[in-house]
């Protein structure tokens, strides 16, 4: 088992390896725990978790974008009330990207903070949404517009859940590994050729780890785990059959200035999925996606739009530059 510390914004650790759910939660004695499922996890997944609490409740929910909403938040704060749950008591969020970020909101936001553990079931999860303490809940169909930045106890990364995970969902989740393997480690990428998961899981988490550590509040180094972000939201906004991976992997192409380069990754991404298709995606849908950037949450001047935008000249080589929606216009017209 690897143990992989977060420093800030307050002190928790990230173990991976197999196997290691159980033993890892049963040595931990909690007054009550409310684990909020993934409705797609096997129910015998569930029970080995909840087997290991003398006090657990359960909610099952769908892990839909729908689901991701104010609504589903009461839902979960009215059985925590229900129940008598207090700020001693945990949350244990066990599922993927949407489960940790719906269960980490709540979390942060009932009696102005409960404790939380995260469990990530999908590939997605494993290498982004369980690590860096960013969690949200979708609004007026835009996504993560209300969020926190919330720490959890510990994360557990066990890649046994891989096993029974479709193939378009593991490598929706490779996909948002695959974009730090652009900006910050390329030896991700030797991983996803090799299908070495384990390793692709690892390394991730050692990237988004050194630059969480440095810029945990999101204010400038951070910004590189935005790679692809901007567009491939809008993306996600516009086309609801599309997974964030998927989004995200379209998204950054138009960010890439090395033009042999960004033909060698959409290349290499094809193999993934149909990443042309999302392209055209866009490229066919230029107007509303210009009109979705209005509102994405890394705007940093709303009179004008900018952002801060993550700009890739070569692998592990890249700037920081501010976009506003001409330049996104222009982009997306290349």
């Amino acid at each position: 088992m690897d143990c992989v510390k977060v420093l800030k914004p307050t002190k928790y650790n990230v173990y991976i390896g197999n196997n290691i759910t159980y033993r890892m939660v049963e040595r931990f004695t909690f007054d009550k725990v409310m684990v909020i499922a993934d409705d797609n996890l096997q129910d015998s997944e569930i029970n080995n978790v909840l087997v290991a609490f003398p006090n657990s409740y359960l909610f099952k929910i769908k892990a839909s974008e729908d689901n991701k909403s104010i609504k589903s938040c009461e839902a979960i704060i009215n059985e925590l009330i229900k129940n008598d749950f207090g700020k001693c008591d945990y949350i244990l969020a066990l599922g993927g990207g949407m489960i940790c970020d719906l269960a980490g909101f709540v979390a942060s936001t009932f009696k102005r903070g409960i404790k939380l553990i995260l469990v990530p079931t999908s590939m997605l999860a494993m290498v982004d949404a369980s690590v860096g303490g960013k969690v949200a809940i979708n609004y007026a169909n835009l996504k993560n517009m209300i969020g926190t930045i919330y720490a959890p106890e510990m994360v557990i990364i066990d890649p046994h859940y891989l096993k029974t995970l479709p193939i378009r969902h593991l490598n929706n989740g490779l996909m948002e590994a695959y974009k730090m393997g652009l900006t910050l480690d390329k030896t991700i990428i030797d991983a996803i050729h090799d299908k070495n998961y384990l390793e692709v899981i690892k390394k991730a988490i050692s990237a988004k780890v050194s630059i969480v550590n440095e810029d945990p509040f999101d204010y400038n180094l951070r910004h590189v785990l935005n790679f692809g972000h901007t567009i491939g939201h809008a993306l996600e906004m516009i086309d609801n059959t599309l997974l964030h991976g998927e989004a995200i992997a379209a998204g950054l192409s138009f960010f890439i200035n090395n033009k042999d380069l960004k033909g060698q990754v959409i290349n290499d991404l094809a193999n993934y999925f149909d990443i042309n298709k999302v392209i055209k995606l866009a490229k066919d849908n230029k107007e509303l996606v210009l009109e979705k950037i209005k509102n994405d949450k890394k705007i940093v001047n709303s009179n004008h739009y900018v952002i801060s935008e993550v700009v890739l000249n070569d692998i592990n080589d890249y700037e920081f530059s501010d976009y506003r929606l001409d330049d996104y216009e222009v982009a997306i017209n290349e």
